[in-house]
């Protein structure tokens, strides 16, 4: 069982995430820059075919699982894209 403490330092951790996303949004930006510097579309493909594949896997499972798409679609889109 978790102690007061542990959700405590999950708590700061996850407050200190937020306060320093400068630091890993940086972080991002610059690996997908320094992965695609030749390229003319590297930073929207990668964003483009993300998208793509979240879509059509999620429309994919939303109908093989019987979901109904409007509540099913943006969580699995925040699940596949995290």
């Amino acid at each position: 069982m978790a102690s007061s403490t542990d959700a405590d330092r999950a708590l700061r951790d996850l407050r200190d995430i937020v306060v320093r996303s400068t630091i890993w949004s940086s972080l991002a930006n610059a690996d997908i820059r320094s992965k695609y510097r030749l390229s003319t579309f590297g930073s929207l493909w990668i964003t483009l075919t993300t998208g793509a594949m979240a879509l059509a896997i999620g429309l994919y499972y939303g109908q093989f699982f019987g979901q109904d798409m409007h509540s099913y679609l943006p969580y699995f889109t925040a699940s596949f894209i995290t």
